[in-house]
């Protein structure tokens, strides 16, 4: 499904960037693409399919479109939060946070935030290719 969704969106958008004058894509996929986990079997081989659909984009569209990919690990969003009302919650959920950050070896030992990836994402999108 991941693979497929990158595919729909990018297929119809390629004329229209072709007409910009700086034309780019960015992908964001998990880091899971390249170092899987092992409860997350499906989830890590479609974020590595995802990973070459996106090494293939990039050759076939360069150079008039650069393609880029950002790996993000786990951010906290309401996704998270969502995961969390669904455990016990014999944490509070900064608690379960820490936790899961630890469980997963981050070495920040916290989950990222949205603020964090966007200048990211932002940078790829203005800054202009050498």
């Amino acid at each position: 499904m991941k693979v497929g969704s990158v595919l729909n969106i990018v297929r119809p958008a390629v004329p229209e960037l072709m007409k910009s004058d700086s034309p780019r894509i960015v992908i964001i996929n998990g880091v899971t693409a390249n170092v899987p986990e092992p409860d997350m079997t499906a989830v890590s081989a479609s974020r590595a399919s995802v990973k070459q659909v996106a090494h293939m984009l990039a050759s076939a569209l360069a150079p008039e479109i650069r393609v880029n990919t950002v790996n993000i690990g786990v951010i906290d969003t309401e996704r998270q939060a969502a995961k969390y009302k669904k455990t016990d919650q014999s944490f509070t959920y900064l608690q379960w946070k820490e936790q899961e950050a630890r469980r997963r070896g981050i070495p920040l030992e916290r989950m990222g935030t949205v603020e964090e990836v966007v200048p990211m994402i932002l940078l790829l999108l203005i800054s202009k290719p050498k």
